[in-house]
């Protein structure tokens, strides 16, 4: 069985490859897309080979609330989304527990904190 992709959906490139760097010790793939509505259109077609997914909320055109209430609302899907965004405040995570996020990271994040949760994730399978 091949290990389960790791998906982050991110559109600053130096936060892509800090995750993706971040997370090398996993050998899982990681796919990085930079867009809410073809991260909404990749999860439809591949929800079944992803073990994780690291979504930012500030998005162009889809944030990344519509792309988890999509996930969760429309898809019915139980993948673990963990959110990392620079959205602070009390309403706007409160928002991302609400739709459905697993974890809210906070940007700047711990790179030990993301190592821990997606080690919690991908471990739990």
């Amino acid at each position: 069985m091949s290990l389960q992709k790791i998906l982050i959906v991110e559109d600053d490139n130096r936060i892509q490859k800090l995750i993706s760097m971040t997370l090398s010790e996993f050998k899982n793939e990681k796919v990085i897309i930079s867009n809410g509505l073809k991260a909404i259109e990749y999860i439809k077609e591949n929800h079944e080979q992803l073990g994780i997914i690291f979504l930012d909320v500030g998005l162009e055109g889809v944030n990344g609330f519509e792309v988890l209430r999509t996930i969760r609302k429309d898809f019915g899907l139980q993948t673990p989304v963990v959110v990392v965004s620079a959205y602070v405040s009390k309403s706007d995570i409160e928002m991302g527990v609400e739709l459905g996020a697993d974890h809210y990271l906070v940007k700047p994040f711990n790179l030990r904190k993301l190592l821990e949760v997606c080690n919690n994730y991908l471990r739990s399978e």
